[in-house]
């Protein structure tokens, strides 16, 4: 099994432009001007209308909806990511987006809803930068 199973499809082209604008640190969600919805995960066209989206870059703010704390390391390769926390959140200025990812750099019991985050982005390899969140302090 590949170390890097877990990394995305970097060639799907819908989720092409998420992906590059990761790599160039800011984060862009898919957006229907037709409608006024925007989306995640990427679809080719908008489930509301279908409308033609176009990407949108937001601040890279959010508020922490929900999480779940992972204590055990299923498949070699994470054992020293645990406890590893899988956060879903709101991001500001893309209402109706929830986003989930890892929080860093924080402790589970530093975790409360409501709290503000900010995405900040992890180079795995040449091809691969994945946004995560921190806490903003």
């Amino acid at each position: 099994m590949s170390e890097n199973f877990s990394l995305p499809d970097l060639s799907w082209p819908v989720a092409i432009p998420f992906w590059k604008s990761c790599q160039e640190e800011n984060i862009k969600f898919q957006y229907c001007p037709k409608c006024d919805a925007w989306q995640w995960y990427p679809l080719f066209e908008c489930a509301e209308c279908g409308g033609e989206f176009e990407w949108r870059e937001v601040t890279g703010r959010a508020f922490l909806f929900s999480w779940t704390t992972v204590y055990k390391a299923f498949l070699p390769g994470f054992e020293d990511k645990i406890p590893l926390i899988v956060a879903v959140a709101e991001v500001e200025g893309a209402p109706g987006v929830r986003f989930i990812s890892n929080i860093i750099n924080a402790k589970p019991e530093d975790l409360k809803v409501g709290m503000e985050l900010k995405i900040v982005y992890e180079k795995v390899d040449e091809e691969h930068t994945m946004p995560r969140f921190e806490i903003v302090k």
